[in-house]
């Protein structure tokens, strides 16, 4: 089966694994995206909206930022995490000159050390 792109997305992306293969050959431009996942040590509204505020915060501070976007989890189960940051890059080197960005590397990572218990990420080829 295959699917259908609807402005540059898959509509189903429970199948994006097994096209990547496909993808490659129709020559769709490869990207990075970079997942991160925040818990934080004090879970009140206010300190879950201030690392999900400052990380929407690199908006326009950080050229190589092709796509942010942060989000509050709804759930709120025992595995969740708190806050979720999806950006993606045009390669791997705009990646890397992100993590070390002088407002990356100087507010925001700072920040989210100070406030987090935990934090994981996932870097890949979109």
């Amino acid at each position: 089966m295959k699917l259908q792109r609807r402005k540059g997305r898959l509509t189903d992306w429970r199948e994006k694994e097994y096209l990547e293969d496909d993808l490659n050959e129709e020559g769709g431009d490869t990207m990075i995206t970079h997942i991160v996942f925040f818990k934080l040590a004090e879970q009140t509204p206010e300190k879950i909206r201030a690392v999900r505020d400052k990380l929407l915060s690199m908006r326009g501070k950080i050229d190589v930022l092709r796509h942010l976007e942060a989000g509050i989890d709804l759930i709120r189960s025992e595995r969740s995490y708190d806050v979720a940051l999806v950006t993606t890059f045009d390669s791997l080197d705009d990646l890397q000159a992100y993590q070390v960005h002088p407002y990356h590397a100087g507010e925001v990572v700072p920040f989210m050390k100070a406030n987090c218990s935990s934090i994981v990420a996932v870097d890949y080829e979109s």
